[in-house]
């Protein structure tokens, strides 16, 4: 589909990239310089799935990271996996040793302290603002949880919450220049927050460039634009001045569910005319 002139501001800008994460859904396209150039991860929003978390830190040995996220945990997925032996009637066997492999690879992903004092997982909602001390946290109070103060790169996939969140996150690095060094974020309810979606991506461009995009298939597209789309921002002084008009890209990207085809966009307007 032929991207609206509404949207065109999204047009990404050149940019080395690389596909971090599985080839599927939780694999992000995100800029090799920021990987390059990271000093921690801060990953918010993992439930089960971290991939791109497992593969940026295995290409970034040693760096910081911290991960958020109120579903997720050791003993969380220990949880559900009990779940399934306590409800399930017949037990499904090979549904609760999936649940306890997730749980011990959560273990390895995060290691409980002291084997590992460089990776630190919060259980709780990201918020704006605290509202319940044992559930809520905001970007600040991470941040001073965090080992690292510069150079973080934001992995972000919290279902709706991003539009609340990433003007936290401008107003962050506005006061301190060099604080994120790239961004990979998966926008939600496109369709029903578009004021929202351009109020947000508009600010985050007065600081960092737009240099990938990719529709998530696993929602249908049901008007003329993407309810779901993946965004990777770069600082603008490591960035072209060419553009990238087309995607998917091949050998970066992915349909989210193998089962159903890719969704195809083109910044190419019909009358072949420039905006």
């Amino acid at each position: 589909m032929y991207v609206p002139e509404r949207f065109q501001f999204l047009l990404p800008f050149e940019c080395d990239l690389v596909r971090v994460g599985s080839s599927g859904d939780g694999g992000y396209v995100v800029p090799l310089s920021s990987l390059e150039n990271a000093s921690s991860l801060i990953s918010l929003g993992i439930a089960s799935e971290w991939s791109f978390d497992s593969d940026f830190l295995q290409r970034r040995k040693g760096i910081s990271y911290l991960a958020c996220d109120r579903t997720s945990g050791f003993l969380v997925h220990c949880f559900w996996a009990l779940r399934t032996i306590v409800n399930q009637r017949p037990v499904r066997v090979g549904k609760t040793f999936r649940l306890l492999r997730t749980a011990m690879r959560f273990l390895r992903l995060v290691p409980p302290w002291p084997f590992s004092r460089q990776r630190v997982f919060v259980r709780r909602w990201l918020k704006p603002q605290v509202r319940d001390l044992r559930r809520d946290v905001t970007i600040a109070e991470l941040l001073e949880r965090h080992s690292t103060s510069f150079g973080i790169f934001i992995k972000m996939d919290i279902e709706g919450g991003e539009y609340e969140v990433l003007p936290q996150i401008m107003r962050l690095e506005r006061d301190k220049p060099g604080t994120f060094v790239g961004l990979c974020i998966e926008f939600h309810d496109i369709e029903d927050r578009e004021k929202d979606f351009v109020r947000v991506v508009t600010e985050l461009q007065d600081v960092f460039a737009v240099v990938h995009l990719h529709a998530n298939n696993i929602v249908p597209v049901v008007g003329d634009f993407p309810s779901v789309l993946e965004l990777s921002f770069a600082p603008r002084d490591t960035v072209g001045a060419g553009r990238v008009r087309t995607f998917p890209r091949t050998e970066l990207d992915y349909p989210n569910n193998s089962l159903l085809p890719d969704i195809s966009l083109s910044f190419l307007p019909i009358d072949n005319k420039e905006f």
